[in-house]
């Protein structure tokens, strides 16, 4: 897992390690212009390069990555931002560029932004927002240093230096930073691997799920109980069903209406099928609760919280939330929109006008539920109360119907399996997000029940 901090933490830190080790600004930037180089320079091969240089840092390793990029024969010209730049940036203007006093965005293939990095503060100026509204315009592909400016401008592609910065994960923002690419701009690597956060991202090599053993048989692989379906909604914990069964479960119950029991037995011979008044939770090593459920059976939710079982809360389950507390057996599970209905029930701000508020309501719901969260969205965000995981999914084919019924039973299995509600919504957020994946190389846009045969697991 990789270490993510605040703009304000990033900015810190990097004042700290360059005052630890007697680091000069000079080879940081020199190190941050090569490392971006060695990026993008396969990218810009042969294109015409627009680079709008700033009066700080960012701006200075704007000119460094121009200054290597003109001496390997690119087409590059130079955009300065109006003011007095300071002595490091002024120093690396003395190359010989060919600087525009104006521009036109059309007339380049590709824009590096380096106006400012996290530095920045206070309010832009409307000659700066005309500027950045023209790059967002113009289809060029963008890349930023660090961070896109202002955090305004839209890029395809942003080099990230020495830390990922929370400020990129945000969910409803996400897709305005583009490619995400981690670059050390010459510090040591296992120092900046000591550093110690409280928000981390999770990536497939963080996925440490152990096969089932030779001897093991659908006994001892785990039973899961899947409650919901309705008339309106029968698919969604057939769903759930199958992908538990897909991740490994040995056993799984299905308790819905007599539709959608009968749906079962026509059609999926691998599901059990119960009604809810024959329930007895003693036999089930999980349960999943909500998909599909409509109205629901708070009854029927209260005797599966009350089982003691690690469960799954997900979809129509989600509105018997308030006022409970889990114990930290529970993984709940909502979208956005589900997200924000929970937190307006809860009488709490959801956060998401910016990371680090997002980070803090996650963290503080967390404690308050007894509850793992997982927030789902074009990034997944995981509290269990002292931490926060994040998956930079940027895959939109997941934003199918179903696709998060799949993803229920694939936490319900890894809970069923023996693992801890953390680790199950960790690794099931990673096996789903590659099912995702591959289920977009090989169809395109994807049914649910396609998703769930691209589930993997070891």
């Amino acid at each position: 897992m990789k270490a993510i901090f605040s703009l304000e933490e990033a900015r810190k830190l990097d004042h700290s390690f360059i005052k630890k080790y007697s680091l000069s600004e000079s080879s940081l930037i020199d190190g941050a212009a090569m490392g971006a180089y060695h990026v993008i320079k396969d990218q810009v091969y042969k294109k015409r390069i627009l680079f709008l240089i700033g009066k700080g840092n960012n701006g200075s390793d704007g000119l460094e990555l121009a200054r290597i990029l003109s001496e390997e024969g690119a087409d590059v010209h130079v955009f300065y931002l109006k003011g007095n730049p300071n002595e490091e940036n002024a120093r690396r203007r003395g190359y010989a560029f060919k600087v525009v006093s104006s521009f036109s965005p059309y007339d380049y293939d590709v824009i590096i932004d380096a106006l400012c990095g996290f530095g920045f503060h206070g309010d832009i100026e409307e000659d700066i927002l005309d500027l950045v509204e023209r790059v967002n315009d113009s289809g060029c592909y963008t890349i930023s240093l660090d961070v896109p400016s202002f955090m305004q401008i839209i890029a395809n592609e942003t080099i990230v230096f020495m830390f990922y910065k929370l400020e990129l994960f945000n969910p409803l923002s996400r897709e305005k930073f583009g490619m995400l690419q981690l670059v050390n701009p010459g510090f040591d690597e296992h120092e900046l691997s000591l550093v110690e956060s409280d928000v981390y991202l999770i990536e497939h090599k963080d996925l440490d799920l152990k096969p089932f053993s030779i001897s093991d048989y659908k006994n001892t692989r785990g039973h899961v109980a899947v409650i919901g379906g309705s008339e309106k909604y029968p698919g969604a914990p057939i769903l759930s069903a199958k992908s538990a069964i897909k991740s490994g479960s040995g056993l799984v119950t299905l308790i819905s209406t007599d539709e959608v029991r009968g749906v079962v037995l026509s059609s999926y011979p691998s599901i059990m099928v119960q009604r809810a008044s024959e329930v007895d939770f003693s036999i089930f090593s999980s349960i999943a609760i909500g998909p599909g459920w409509g109205s629901g059976d708070e009854r029927l939710f209260e005797l599966a919280i009350e089982s003691g079982k690690p469960i799954v809360i997900d979809a129509d389950a989600l509105k018997f939330i308030p006022g409970k507390n889990f114990g930290m057996r529970a993984v709940i599970t909502p979208h956005l929109g589900e997200y924000k209905r929970l937190c307006k029930a809860l009488s709490i701000d959801n956060g998401l006008s910016s990371s680090y508020k997002l980070k803090q309501t996650l963290l503080d719901l967390s404690r308050r539920l007894g509850a793992i969260i997982v927030l789902k969205g074009s990034t997944v965000w995981i509290s269990n109360g002292e931490k926060v995981y994040i998956y930079d999914g940027h895959n939109p084919s997941l934003g199918v119907a179903g696709s998060g019924d799949v993803l229920t039973g694939i936490v319900a299995s890894l809970l069923a399996s023996g693992q801890t509600p953390l680790r199950s919504a960790i690794e099931a957020v990673i096996l789903h997000q590659e099912a995702g994946l591959r289920a977009n190389k090989k169809f395109g846009y994807y049914l649910a029940d396609e998703l769930i045969m691209e589930i993997e697991r070891p």
